[in-house]
């Protein structure tokens, strides 16, 4: 049998369960290590220390609302749509105008697929 713990209506039962089967003390315990678990930055595979959960989500959150923000203000604003097409053509006539950049950019694409067909990541 498996337990499908997706279903929010399931995990918000389990833990009423939970919480009302054991005592003051250890519900205490319980919250005060799950709080440190959010709060404790983490360590990455090498060792290093990382963002905490807590953090990592609030930087999910404000990273998701500026897009949002961004997206809505270049679609309904045109002159701020204006500028940004000037500069990336701007940008994009200056890259290809140099031929060292020129070329540069042609292998970086050409090594990016060659990777992505052979399946090798470094």
């Amino acid at each position: 049998m498996k337990l499908d713990l997706t279903n929010n209506d399931l995990k918000i039962a389990i833990s009423e369960a939970i919480l009302t089967q054991i005592n003051t003390e250890a519900r205490d315990q319980l919250i005060r290590e799950a709080l440190q678990q959010i709060l404790e930055p983490k360590r990455d595979t090498y060792g290093r220390v990382t963002s905490s959960p807590i953090q990592e989500a609030f930087a999910d959150s404000c990273s998701r609302l500026m897009r949002e923000i961004v997206e809505k203000l270049i679609s309904e604003d045109p002159d701020v749509r204006k500028k940004i097409e000037d500069f990336a053509k701007s940008a994009i006539s200056k890259l290809l105008a140099n031929e060292d950049d020129h070329y540069k950019l042609v292998s970086s694409f050409v090594e990016a697929f060659r990777k992505s067909m052979t399946g090798e990541r470094y």
